[in-house]
């Protein structure tokens, strides 16, 4: 069966692509990525053709950050109905915990889960995501950590201290470009993509 993800994911698309000098059409074309899906949030796409579009994206624009620059664009409304839940919370613990339970609402090729103490970073929480698909998937999570940090960062506000960052790869562009975005150290090639939050963040 194949997994599906809402339009709203790569929601800024087109928009970024023609900053970058680069028309979207063809290769949303090329991805089997019908144009009108992204003027329509609730559209359903196939997740490894999102996948496929952000790697040739980032080839074709010589682009290594496009996930983390498309990332830019994200806030808690691109999950839908789940957004809204997660705005609602009573406390960042609780949004995450729900988070985790709820992501198959937007996709069930994504997950969001916590591991528990971090094991490199003192004083956090790390928050796992994983795209449960084969394959290169780099700008694919790079987009949905950043994605992650962003709505959280908006939910938590002044409270929100993210004491670090892992990924699964090695970055196409020098780490000091995650570094800006995330405000926090980056640290390549771990075993998962994560987002470690300060355990004091969990309560506000």
């Amino acid at each position: 069966m194949t997994i599906m993800v809402r339009a709203s994911g790569i929601r800024g698309y087109a928009t970024l692509m023609r900053s970058l000098g680069a028309a979207p059409l063809p290769l949303l074309r090329r991805c089997r990525i019908a144009p009108a899906a992204l003027d329509d949030d609730d559209a359903l796409l196939s997740l490894q053709s999102v996948v496929q579009l952000l790697e040739a994206s980032a080839g074709q624009t010589g682009c290594g950050d496009f996930g983390l620059r498309l990332a830019q664009y994200q806030d808690a409304g691109v999950l839908g109905p789940l957004g809204i839940v997660l705005q609602n919370a009573a406390t960042v613990r609780e949004a995450m915990a729900l988070a985790s339970r709820y992501m198959f609402v937007h996709s069930p090729g994504l997950a969001f889960t916590a591991y528990g103490d971090s094991a490199l970073f003192k004083d956090a929480v790390e928050w796992v995501v994983e795209l449960r698909l084969p394959g290169v998937q780099r700008q694919a999570i790079d987009l949905t950590l950043g994605g992650a940090h962003r709505i959280t960062q908006i939910n938590a506000g002044r409270d929100y201290r993210l004491e670090g960052v892992t990924l699964p790869h090695a970055p196409l562009v020098p780490i000091g470009h995650y570094r800006r975005f995330f405000g926090a150290p980056v640290r390549a090639s771990r075993e998962r993509a994560a987002l470690h939050i300060g355990r004091a963040t969990l309560d506000a």
